[in-house]
């Protein structure tokens, strides 16, 4: 059973790793054709998602784990969204 669990937390700590990466990648994307406060926002929220990856990174060594083995298929959904609203004709002011 603790090996069970620690499969658990070992594979919980890649996707999590793998999805904050995703969106430190993905956010300075979104951010570029949008509304000057809506840049602004994008890029403050930027460094959270920037602090937590390199924690995650910190986590998967201490946990032996090789953070690049999963990808976190959620957050490539979410992301994939994003690209589409940005890409949806809308006036300016709401893009």
């Amino acid at each position: 059973m603790h090996m069970n669990r620690y499969r658990t937390v070992r594979r919980s700590v890649k996707d999590l790793y793998n999805a904050e990466g995703q969106l430190v990648k993905a956010l300075p994307k979104m951010a570029k054709p949008q509304h000057p406060q809506l840049q602004q926002a994008f890029t403050r929220h930027l460094e959270k998602p920037r602090g937590h990856w390199h924690g995650w990174r910190k986590s998967s060594t201490r946990w032996a784990a090789s953070p690049k083995e999963r990808s976190a298929r959620a957050m490539e959904g979410l992301i994939e969204e994003g690209k589409e609203m940005i890409g949806a004709d809308a006036e300016p002011d709401v893009r």
